[in-house]
């Protein structure tokens, strides 16, 4: 019995710290990802979450990490997944904006 009780202690241990993780101490481009699976009902989000941190991790080399900060804040606040997919547009516009000032730099110029 005593070896059953600490079986279940270690697997709730084990899944608490599993949650905290991902909930809390998770690189937030993994946190956002793991939000937008959860809004939008991902099925088999093991491999999206990958794809859409992989996703983020270019975006913050193109875009900038200010970009990918805002999205990822915005993320974590959305309600529906329509919602969070706008985030992400609008990081990318964001990023776009900014091409827009460059340009505009090297034509006055």
């Amino acid at each position: 019995m005593k070896k059953i009780l600490a079986l279940c202690v270690l697997a709730a241990l084990l899944v608490g710290g599993w949650w905290v993780y991902s909930r809390f101490m998770a690189p937030p481009e993994a946190r956002a990802c793991a939000r937008l699976a959860d809004l939008c009902n991902a099925a088999e989000s093991d491999a999206k979450e990958s794809d859409c941190a992989q996703g983020l991790q270019e975006m913050k080399k193109v875009a900038g990490e200010k970009a990918v900060e805002r999205a990822t804040a915005c993320i974590a606040e959305a309600d529906s997944c329509i919602n969070a997919a706008g985030c992400m547009v609008g990081a990318g516009v964001g990023a776009f904006g900014e091409f827009l000032e460059g340009m505009q730099k090297a034509l006055e110029k």
